[in-house]
């Protein structure tokens, strides 16, 4: 599945804390777009408990996601595919941000995705 836009998607709204180990406080950003939920259903992501999802960047930066934290979450959908940060469109360094919101640190924020990869570890 290629996405080049999020239209279609309900749109979701979120505010991130950056904070990096070692570096500290980075600032607050409010991200919108999909919730990356909604992208993975679209995808036709079954429901194997033993999947993982790895979002990769082109200078190769990836991040893990579980496909419980991903889909059992109880509270909102706090991981989303943003194309807009700060009420502007992204730009720079590719279209969309991967915004794990309820992360404490940023270090699985994925800022230029290119590829998202489904891995089931039976």
């Amino acid at each position: 599945m290629t996405v080049t836009d999020l239209a279609e998607y309900p749109r979701k709204e979120l505010t991130m804390i950056h904070m990096g180990e070692g570096k500290g406080f980075h600032g607050i950003s409010d991200y919108s777009g999909a919730a990356f939920k909604a992208l993975l259903n679209d995808a036709g992501i079954n429901n194997d408990l033993t999947s993982v999802f790895i979002v990769s960047a082109p200078d190769g930066y990836r991040a893990l996601f579980s496909y419980g934290e991903v889909f059992l979450n109880r509270g909102d959908d706090s991981i989303i595919m943003a194309d807009k940060i700060d009420g502007k469109a992204i730009e720079e360094g590719g279209k969309f941000f991967l915004a794990p919101c309820d992360d404490i640190m940023s270090d699985r924020d994925v800022k230029s995705v290119e590829k998202i990869e489904a891995i089931s570890l039976k």
